[in-house]
């Protein structure tokens, strides 16, 4: 019999006040479509107001409150675990009163700290398989308790779904997770939101210049995504009628000309915003796998962004041109070779499209259920 129940243990889950983790809610309404109940636990701070948002697909969610003491040495203290044991509490109570009217078949944590270590604890106490998924983009949700600690905390998970072939070699490097236990999962996009549109049509609706070449960026406005160098090798090209948009926010706003839009878009939105654009550029530093790529490539957008291995899965000569993402005159030559050469911004722009399909969010929700289902036999056997 396949999986009909999974607890989902989520360190932050969209809501009406603030987004936070989009990419979790959309991977669990694509495994609803499945036909799984789907039960999220996602321990919110007392220190955060929100209000769970609310959507037409049967997914049940529950709010316990914890504190959170952030992740800090102070002396010999390390607020991490008071945090842990904090966040283990509310999902653990929540879990057992759940338990008692749902057979779960499934946990599954999100990131290792604190949502993939509360779901081993919760699997090995009820004897059901625990899973967690790897999408950091480094090894800082390790580096909370250490390797040794964050090893042990592991050691009964059944499977770990990492979102790239880097992020597996750093959990079998690091000897968190053995090999055989994890699959890699790139990232995947919604191809109800993220399709090509008539450039003429977005651009219109947006009220953006008709003609003009434009440059796409989304991400955090910080040093790590890029926002600040893109913004100044676009000042680089400064005479070459270059405009940009950049859908975001943090410290590090741009400051090139001709910024078009800056600032938040609501999700659902920004496949519009994408397909006004002709080149996506990221020059990030350090990736799980980025959902922003993927959705870009989607929308039919070559891409400029990062040489580095977490960009391996996704990203091919066919549709990207890598770059070192701290070199300023690289990214500025890269968006002036595609922005002059109609023909390669064109085949760049059809195998964007034709990799993406690889990565839609329904492929990814039945390949997941197919590991975690496999992993479950393996246990049992």
């Amino acid at each position: 019999m396949g999986v009909k129940n999974i607890c989902f243990i989520v360190d932050g889950y969209p809501s009406e006040y603030r987004v936070a983790n989009a990419f979790v809610e959309t991977l669990i309404n694509a495994i609803v479509d499945t036909d799984i109940n789907c039960y999220v636990i996602s321990p919110q701070s007392i220190n955060k107001a929100m209000k769970i948002k609310t959507n037409n697909r049967t997914v049940i969610v529950f709010s316990p409150k914890y504190i959170s003491t952030s992740a800090r040495r102070i002396g010999m203290l390390n607020t991490a675990y008071i945090t842990l044991m904090n966040f283990r509490t509310a999902a653990m109570c929540t879990f057992e009163k759940l338990n008692k009217i749902v057979k779960i078949d499934a946990i599954y944590g999100h990131f290792i700290f604190e949502s993939g270590i509360v779901a081993n604890c919760i699997g090995e106490k009820y004897g059901i398989p625990a899973f967690f998924a790897y999408g950091e983009n480094g090894t800082y949700s390790i580096d909370y308790l250490g390797d040794h600690i964050t090893r042990k905390l592991l050691s009964g998970i059944a499977g770990v779904v990492s979102v790239s072939s880097e992020n597996k070699r750093v959990l079998v490097s690091n000897d968190i997770i053995s090999e055989e236990r994890i699959g890699v999962f790139p990232n995947s996009i919604d191809t109800n939101v993220f399709y090509k549109r008539s450039k003429k049509d977005v651009r219109e609706k947006l009220g953006f210049p008709k003609d003009a070449f434009i440059v796409a960026f989304v991400g955090r406005f910080l040093s790590i995504k890029g926002s600040d160098r893109l913004s100044k090798a676009i000042e680089q090209l400064q005479g070459e009628d270059i405009y940009s948009f950049f859908i975001g926010e943090g410290p590090l706003e741009p400051v090139c000309e001709r910024i078009l839009y800056k600032g938040v878009v609501s999700h659902d939105k920004v496949g519009e915003y994408l397909s006004s654009a002709d080149v996506f550029v990221l020059p990030t530093l350090a990736e799980g796998c980025c959902n922003a790529i993927v959705e870009a490539m989607a929308c039919g957008l070559p891409i400029i962004s990062s040489d580095g291995p977490f960009n391996d899965d996704i990203l091919d000569e066919t549709c990207s041109i890598r770059i070192n993402s701290e070199n300023v005159s690289e990214i500025s030559n890269a968006i002036r070779l595609i922005k002059n050469n109609k023909s390669l911004q064109d085949s760049m722009s059809k195998a964007a499209i034709h990799k993406a399909l690889n990565f839609t969010i329904s492929k990814r929700a039945e390949n997941i259920i197919s590991f975690i289902e496999g992993k479950i036999e393996e246990n049992k056997s």
